[in-house]
């Protein structure tokens, strides 16, 4: 009888108890694009210029940005600063991951994250600002893409 109570007492305890989630991983599912323009020098900027949510797109853009090499950024040669903010969503919850892509006169990109703060925001962007946010973010830590985004 005893051996019976306790066979029940086990089944209960863990045949009752509620499965457990399996953890779930992050989908990324909308990247923003903007831009810095020095060609429009006296708009806020970044400005938003595109927002990629096509699941082809998206995984297209996630390709090209893994395949990369670590290297120092040659300042001198941007050309084009972007701001990319990749959304990943978790269990219905999102998460944003900020990126800066420069192409450079030499057909060259590369992309390194940080984090965005007003700091990054301009009211007025021309070559001096360009040069200003590309130094505060540094040479270093920077990745060398094997293909440029189509932007």
């Amino acid at each position: 009888m005893r051996n019976l109570f306790i066979i029940v007492a086990l089944v209960l305890l863990f045949g009752c108890s509620e499965p457990q989630e399996k953890p779930s991983t992050a989908v990324l599912n909308t990247i923003n694009i903007s831009l810095y323009s020095t060609v429009h020098p006296a708009k806020a900027q970044p400005m938003l210029i595109n927002v990629v949510s096509d699941r082809k797109d998206i995984i297209e853009y996630s390709s090209k940005l893994q395949t990369n090499q670590e290297a120092e950024l040659p300042i001198q040669y941007a050309d084009r600063v972007y701001y990319l903010q990749l959304e990943y969503v978790t269990n219905g919850m999102s998460e944003y991951k900020d990126f800066l892509y420069v192409s450079t006169s030499e057909d060259k990109a590369y992309v390194k994250e940080f984090k965005m703060a007003s700091k990054y925001d301009y009211d007025h962007f021309d070559d001096r600002s360009k040069a200003s946010l590309l130094d505060s973010i540094g040479i270093k830590g920077w990745y060398l893409l094997t293909e440029q985004l189509l932007i």
